[in-house]
Order: structure tokens, then sequence, then C-alpha cells
């Protein structure tokens, strides 16, 4: 295991790819340092304005970071070199030792420091110095090697995905500590979750967002919920499966949901549902934008939880607390996927309010009771 991990990164739009990533990384080394861009030099890089705020990126990668310094050109290797030089001060310069055709080699050198062999083959070495010498052998065989072996000064590595293997300042970086290239996750990226045009978890995103700022902008506590909920907690993403979206009030709000000019927001309300107390249904509103069909379900719960914050692509929202026992009154065995649908009799009405997950309701809000 690496001592130091280095990464440099946008982390725009803090999603489920670059959480994988770093959780690999973490396997990897003791303590991550993250090199990450502001947001000048993003719109540099990639010419785009929609760009989360630089303490949101920050705060996203605190759990993961050991160090967090700031890039502040598209252009990485100045600010790389700048913290370098302040956090390692000593030489850092490997020392290239070569190929051997015997069992040992000697360097003329007068390092004196540690040495470590990181490479992609299962030799191993050993070191020792004298007379400003220093002579490696190879000590698992006696066949010398044939690898360009490199002597590093730091027990340390750059690690990044391999969807760009030419990055500006891979010159400098390989030049210090070796690279190690993780693979890319395809099937989520901060183009798609902006794209919601063309791509279902972008537009999903995009009007989750905007039915929740909606919310807000309205002092309506929300949660999310269903399918959304799930696929926050279990996937840390909008399951691209999912037919709609979910998010939850409490049921003293419905008046105030029900009068929003949800088309002053640029949304088409779709379905309204006004059945309680007798349908088990309930309340709710669903809205759509113009660029698709797929809804978003605003329902009304006779009960509110206490609440918990998740990141989800970049954007903290509330989830109920203990959000795992919830889960389990929706769909039983949530954390294998199937598809089960949420259960309605869990999901309003006296069954949720009712069940295991009753002790976490918040008290400052009334608990209806629902004809069933």
């Amino acid at each position: 295991m690496f001592e130091y991990i280095f990464t440099i990164g946008c982390f725009d739009k803090f999603h489920k790819g670059h959480i994988t990533l770093l959780e690999s990384m973490q396997k990897e080394g003791k303590k991550i340092i993250i090199g990450l861009h502001d947001n000048n030099s993003i719109k540099q890089l990639k010419n785009i304005t929609d760009i989360d705020t630089y303490d949101n990126r920050k705060r996203n990668l605190e759990k993961y970071a050991y160090d967090i310094f700031t890039i502040d050109d598209a252009d990485p290797t100045k600010s790389i070199k700048e913290y370098i030089s302040k956090n390692f001060n000593e030489d850092i310069i490997p020392i290239n030792i070569g190929s051997s055709s015997s069992n040992s080699k000697v360097i003329k050198n007068n390092y004196s420091g540690e040495l470590f062999f990181i490479h992609d083959y299962k030799d191993r070495f050993k070191y020792n110095f004298k007379d400003d010498n220093i002579k490696i052998t190879r000590i698992d065989n006696k066949n010398g090697w044939g690898q360009k072996l490199i002597g590093y000064k730091k027990n340390w590595c750059f690690i990044r995905a391999d969807d760009n293997r030419e990055f500006p300042s891979i010159n400098y970086v390989k030049s210090i500590m070796p690279i190690k290239f993780l693979p890319y996750s395809k099937d989520i990226s901060a183009t798609k979750i902006r794209d919601y045009k063309n791509d279902k978890v972008g537009l999903m995103n995009y009007i989750l967002q905007k039915v929740v700022d909606i919310l807000d902008e309205h002092d309506i506590p929300y949660y999310l919920d269903c399918g959304t909920l799930l696929g926050c907690i279990r996937n840390n993403e909008l399951m691209k499966k999912d037919t709609d979206v979910d998010v939850t009030i409490h049921l003293s709000h419905w008046d105030k949901l029900n009068s929003i000019d949800f088309n002053k927001y640029e949304l088409k309300r779709t379905r309204t549902l006004n059945g309680y107390p007798k349908n088990i249904d309930g309340n709710m509103i669903s809205v759509k934008t113009k660029y698709s069909n797929l809804y978003c379900d605003i329902y009304t719960n006779p009960a509110f939880p206490l609440l918990d914050n998740k990141t989800l692509n970049g954007k903290k929202y509330n989830v109920p607390f203990n959000s795992e026992l919830y889960l389990t009154q929706l769909y039983g065995n949530w954390k294998v996927p199937s598809n089960t649908h949420a259960s309605t009799e869990y999901h309003r009405g006296n069954g949720l309010v009712n069940s295991a997950y009753s002790k976490y309701w918040d008290k400052n809000y009334e608990i209806f009771k629902c004809k069933s």
C-alpha cells in the first residue's frame, strides 16, 4: 500500500463514478491528496459555466482526502509543483537504476535515504549504501531483471481514471512518481448529467433539482422517496431503469403545494390526486418538463421523518433519518436489486406510520389519521 496517493480533477456534479474512483484509491493508499481545479480553470478546460462552486466540490471530497489543494490553471503543473515543494521539501527526484543481467547492480549516487521500487512485476529488491554508491540486489531470484527499474524516494503514486492518459502535467508527474490508471466509468459523467435534453439520468437529475428548488423557494420541507431514495442510498446514483423521480412532503403542506403555478417554472402539472383520507394513494402532484414524459411525483405523507442529508450528483438532498430502515419498510430486502415496486401501503397511510420506522417520525409534525 502506498503512503500517498495523488490525483487531480474537477469533481463537478459529484457522482457515482467519482465515488467509485476515490474508493478504489482508498484501497491503494493511506493518504489521498487531491488537486482540485477552481471554477476558472474548469471554464478554460471545458468551456462551461454550469459548475458547482469550488467550496461545494471541496466539501464533497473531504471524507476521502488527506489534503486538498487548489489548481488555478488549465495546466495543473505549476500548482502540483508548488504543493510538492511546500509539503515535500526534501530531494524527491527518483534514481534511474535500469535493467541488469546479473543479480546485483551498483549505481554511483550519494543518496542514503529510503528507496521504493514500484513496478508492475513481482520482482523484489533490497539495497545498501557504501562510498557514495547504492547497491541494488534482487532477492526473489538470481536472474537479474529486464525492466528499467526506478528507485523512488517516496512511497507514492499518481492515480487517475483512464479516460485521459495524456493529461496536462503528465511529464512532470511521471518524473517524480509512478502513474496508475483506473477504469473510467462510462455509464455516468458530469457531461451526461448536464445533458438533460438527451440523457435520461441527466433529465432525472434536472427535474429533481428543479422540483427541490421550487419546494425550497416555497418553504416546503421534503425528502427523497421510493426509487429515488433507493438509488441514492444503495447506488449513489439516480437509477436509469427507474420510471420517475420521487419526493415527499408532509400532508400539512398540501394546500401550499397545490397552489404552486408550476408553469412559472417551465414544468407542466400532469396529475393531481386529492384522495386523503379515503384513498390509499393519498394526495399527490406529478410534473414533467417539456423535454420528456418522465415525471416527478410529489407525494404527501401523513407523518414526516427526522431528516438526514446525502449528496447526489453534487447536490445535497434531504433523506429520511435511518434511510435503511425506511427503505426496508418500502421494499423488504432493498439491498438486492429487483423489479419490486415500493409498497403503496407502506409508502403512504397507516402502514408506514405504524411501522417499525415510527420512532423516527419528527414530533414537530402532526401525524394524520388515514382511513384504510
